[in-house]
């Protein structure tokens, strides 16, 4: 699974038809993700790195940063509800709605 590493941006001006200028950012992601290939001394561990580049508005990227603060304090609770339960370790998935706990094995 790909990690994120760090962001990056790019600024610019889009003109309009009316003779407005539009503000839209460039917004880039590097993410990292471990790959394996086989050497001279058998399996080897390389690291890779990429970009994701997506332009959007400056309302696009409020509500993006709202969704990410949200999916984050809920990553934050579902630590909480297992503190030292290491063996039963719990993901939870879900398209920008709360997903279903799901233990491991299930």
């Amino acid at each position: 699974m790909k990690e994120a590493l760090g962001t990056a941006r790019n600024l610019t001006l889009v003109a309009q038809e009316d003779g407005s200028l539009l503000p839209m950012v460039e917004t880039v992601i590097i993410v990292t993700e471990p790959r394996f290939q086989l050497a001279k001394e058998g399996l080897v561990k390389v690291i890779t790195s990429d970009t994701l580049r997506f332009v959007a508005s400056p309302e696009v990227l409020r509500a993006m940063s709202e969704q990410f603060a949200e999916w984050a304090d809920e990553a934050d609770e579902l630590a909480d509800r297992y503190p030292h339960d290491v063996q039963g370790m719990a993901t939870e998935s879900g398209s920008g709605d709360r997903g279903a706990v799901q233990q491991p094995g299930q």
